[in-house]
């Protein structure tokens, strides 16, 4: 009997899915692994609440730091304040600089990635349910970082969606 090479690799299981267009999964790539652990890190972030006081973060020990996260929270998770069209101008520069001194205490890229996505969420935040800027940023400037964050693939959807609608009513540049 002649053995048929195309026969035995035709029985192969990785020949055969692949053959199906199914395939078999590749390895997890470095970026994944990081677009991945970003995602869960904004979830989280989104879950969490605002400390009771919002210290200046970077300045703090890990102890104190882990005392202050430990210790009591105010209002509901910062998710709920950014999607809610009745949360207050103020409560919202509140989680604006709470992001920015978590995005300056990161210690890695993931960490500051998802709090500069909440930094602008409030500024997004602001501009669609109280149309009013939280920032200096030109509305160029804001629609340039509202866009590059929306292509995010770690992106919350609902905090995708807030900054599409932010950028559209961001405004447009001054006269020169």
């Amino acid at each position: 009997m002649v053995h048929d090479a195309s026969s035995s690799r035709e029985s192969d299981p990785e020949r055969l899915a692949n053959l199906l267009g199914v395939g078999i999964p590749p390895a997890s790539t470095e970026h994944d692994r990081r677009t991945s652990h970003t995602a869960q890190l904004l979830v989280e972030m989104l879950a969490g609440r605002l400390p009771v006081s919002v210290p200046s973060v970077a300045s703090e020990d890990s102890t104190t730091r882990s005392a202050r996260e430990t210790s009591a929270c105010l209002g509901p998770p910062i998710g709920d304040l950014l999607f809610s069209p009745s949360t207050e101008l103020s409560t919202l520069r509140i989680v604006k600089e709470y992001g920015k001194q978590l995005a300056r205490a990161a210690t890695v890229p993931t960490q500051q990635a998802a709090a500069t996505a909440i930094y602008y969420g409030a500024i997004a935040a602001a501009l669609v349910w109280q149309h009013r800027a939280l920032t200096h940023h030109s509305g160029p400037e804001l629609e340039n970082a509202f866009g590059m964050l929306e292509a995010k693939p770690w992106l919350e959807p609902r905090l995708k969606a807030l900054l599409g609608q932010a950028r559209k009513a961001c405004p447009p540049a001054a006269p020169a």
